[in-house]
């Protein structure tokens, strides 16, 4: 757990009676709006998916969990109001990250929030929906409907959890937009690899997202080998899972092409998830 962790749990713990008294009360006026389905950014780790949703939250009436919406992290109600009374509706213009984190660079940047996922669901990263109860479920799909009802527009989430539970966001979500950043699978092996060097990471255990029976991975031996296994395992989950969705709920984006050409890129996605130009 990171230090902004620490900061949202004691800010949830210390002023939890306000909070949901009012996030309650946030939460009832935004009943009978129109909502959006939710779009959720996916893929394996290191393949550019922190800076995709770092662009596309700047530049496009969207929604996001940002940094300080992520110290309310119980009452999300309430953060996405102080976030609109603090920043209004201006860009963010953060493209820094450290490990997909961005609150050291700016608290209006977006947030993987993972203690969001975390309040009602398990913490290992595969889950199937069998493995949840009907109120695991309905917790989220209850909330996040009514978070897009409250923001007029779609919310994305970007938690590469997600692309590991995406049988799960199928039962809850039949209408979820899927955006699939990809890039060469040599690249984000020795991404990886550079990180773990970076971390001290053992050798023997597997860093970052874990697929399915990871377990296994961790008894390959070579280092290598088993991140490339992680990756391969990872992508295969989602290929396999995405075939629930239609097609037309699915978009893939290829890392290196959104380096070479950001704004065609921004555009179609822009399009394909009917989103104006942030002004």
């Amino acid at each position: 757990m990171d230090r902004w962790d620490i900061y949202a749990k004691l800010n949830c713990y210390l002023f939890f009676p306000i909070y949901y008294l009012v996030d309650t009360i946030i939460a009832s006026r935004s009943s009978k709006k129109v909502s959006f389905p939710p779009v959720f950014v996916i893929g394996a780790p290191r393949t550019g998916s922190t800076i995709f949703y770092q662009l596309l939250t700047s530049n496009y009436q969207v929604g996001y969990i940002s940094n300080l919406v992520h110290l309310f992290y119980k009452f999300p109600f309430l953060g996405f109001k102080v976030q609109r009374w603090v920043y209004g509706n201006r860009p963010h213009a953060i493209f820094q990250s450290n490990e997909g984190n961005t609150y050291m660079y700016g608290k209006n940047g977006p947030s993987e929030c993972t203690l969001f996922w975390k309040e009602k669901w398990p913490s290992r990263h595969y889950l199937a929906a069998k493995d949840l109860s009907v109120d695991q479920k309905n917790f989220y799909k209850k909330r996040i409907t009514a978070l897009s009802k409250q923001l007029g527009m779609p919310i994305i989430f970007k938690n590469l959890s997600i692309g590991q539970r995406l049988g799960v966001i199928r039962e809850i979500f039949p209408d979820a937009k899927l955006i699939w950043v990809k890039r060469e699978q040599a690249d984000t092996i020795n991404s990886i690899l550079r990180a773990r060097k970076k971390y001290n990471v053992a050798t023997n255990q597997l860093w970052s997202l874990k697929p399915k029976e990871y377990i296994e991975l961790e008894k390959i031996g070579d280092e290598k080998e088993m991140v490339s296994e992680q990756v391969k395992r990872l992508e295969g989950q989602i290929e396999t899972d995405l075939k629930q969705f239609d097609s037309s709920q699915i978009q893939v984006i290829n890392y290196a092409e959104l380096m070479e050409e950001k704004e065609r890129l921004l555009l179609e996605i822009s399009l394909h998830l009917s989103v104006d130009l942030r002004k």
